[in-house]
């Protein structure tokens, strides 16, 4: 009897416990995070942003002296698990690069993460507006 109350107490006390985020809620946080630093950063330096997208990660990279230069601390290989996909303004045309401009006017493009088990996170490349899967 003594065991089987220290069984049961055990099994309260992990269940009590807070679940870990799963990983494609973590990446889509972190997207999140990055599109809105990039947002902000366009405003406050007055230099066009981009986000840069493929299937298997992201990165991001500003414009100055007429050409592209990298932003090493934004680029991020997402885990085999999750996949990006980009959907812009014209649908026959898939966005590698989404813009973030100094007049703080969003990016008209929306972001899905594709996870395990055909779940699914969407995103918008305007700051704030993530919905995660409940």
């Amino acid at each position: 009897m003594v065991v089987f109350i220290i069984g049961l107490s055990a099994g309260v006390v992990v269940m009590a416990l807070p679940s870990e985020p799963d990983e494609l809620n973590a990446e889509a946080h972190r997207l999140e995070q990055t599109i809105d630093i990039l947002s902000r950063r366009a405003v406050l330096t007055e230099t066009i942003h981009s986000l840069n997208v493929s299937r298997d990660g992201f990165g991001a990279s500003n414009w100055q002296a007429g050409e592209w230069v990298t932003l090493p601390q934004f680029q991020h290989d997402l885990p085999i698990s999750v996949q990006l996909d980009v959907v812009g303004d014209d649908p026959r045309r898939v966005p590698d690069r989404i813009l973030f401009h100094p007049t703080g006017v969003p990016a008209n493009a929306g972001i899905s993460l594709l996870g395990s088990g055909g779940r699914r996170v969407e995103l918008s490349a305007a700051p704030n507006k993530i919905e995660l899967p409940r």
